[in-house]
């Protein structure tokens, strides 16, 4: 098994307590299709790591669905990606983390 370094194993701990949070406001729900499953939410950041995104910022990330709707997402083209939260369909009304 391989070891995970100390930065990354910190990293993972941050993510992980930011998607609880993001789930814990969106209600449990998908900010896309506004399904709720809370257990099957994905954190998706915004704009990409390659691209600059930093992963632990939370204006940058935001619950959806593991499938369809974060494969969806990626799979746009770039100039078709929601470029902020408020982009995403159910978004209106949740509060900042």
């Amino acid at each position: 098994m391989k070891q995970v370094s100390d930065k990354k194993a910190r990293q993972n701990r941050l993510e992980g307590k930011l998607k609880k949070e993001m789930i814990e406001q969106q209600q449990g729900c998908c900010v896309e299709c506004r399904k709720y499953n809370p257990s099957y939410l994905s954190k998706h950041e915004i704009v990409r790591r390659s691209a600059g995104g930093d992963p632990l910022d939370p204006r940058n990330c935001v619950g959806i669905c593991v499938f369809p709707c974060h494969d969806r997402e990626n799979n746009k083209p770039p100039e078709e990606r929601r470029k902020s939260r408020e982009e995403f369909p159910f978004f209106k009304g949740i509060s900042d983390l």
